[in-house]
């Protein structure tokens, strides 16, 4: 009996406890600020593909000697 009264007054534990707790705290914020902001990143980067793709078709074309762009214009 002894024994169990030591273990239930020691508090070495605790803050290995309260760390684990923080840091479940953080890992859950951190999941759904993930989750909340995907979608936006998402379109964001499927704009930002879309535009090198069209900016990048445009320089090809004219630098095609059979395009019928006028390259000055």
């Amino acid at each position: 009996m002894r024994g169990v009264g030591k273990f239930l007054k020691d508090t070495t534990g605790a803050s290995a406890a309260e760390y684990g707790l923080i840091l479940g705290i953080i890992i859950v914020v951190g999941a759904t600020g993930f989750m909340a902001l995907g979608p936006g990143v998402s379109t964001l980067y499927t704009r930002a593909d879309d535009t090198v793709a069209q900016q990048a078709s445009a320089v090809i074309r004219l630098n095609d000697p059979d395009s019928e762009i006028d390259a000055e214009n």
